[in-house]
């Protein structure tokens, strides 16, 4: 789905989380390209702010990146190796100019 250039895609606000779920794997794509955009990566989460409190899409968009199978390893490894070392580096950010 090709969204238009400068502006923010914002579907209409749904209680149905299946729609939601189903819009944001449409906009899938976009969403890597704003990603992968230096000067648009920090909108990602402005232009869909669903993200924010839709339990599962981040799950979504992990599971369409990488398939099935990395994204149960990465699940099942989630509370003993990757947990503590996500919430350190959220605690201690590496100094740049993405960040500031």
């Amino acid at each position: 789905m090709e969204m238009p250039a400068g502006k923010p895609y914002h579907f209409s606000f749904t209680q149905d989380e299946a729609n939601v779920f189903q819009k944001m794997k449409m906009t899938f794509q976009y969403r890597q390209d704003l990603v992968h955009d230096p000067q648009r990566t920090t909108d990602v989460l402005k232009t869909f702010p669903r993200f924010l409190d839709v339990k599962g899409l981040l799950n979504q968009d992990f599971l369409l990146l990488f398939g099935v199978e990395t994204a149960s390893e990465m699940l099942e490894k989630w509370d003993t190796t990757f947990r503590s070392k996500v919430i350190n580096e959220a605690k201690h950010p590496t100094q740049s100019t993405e960040l500031c």
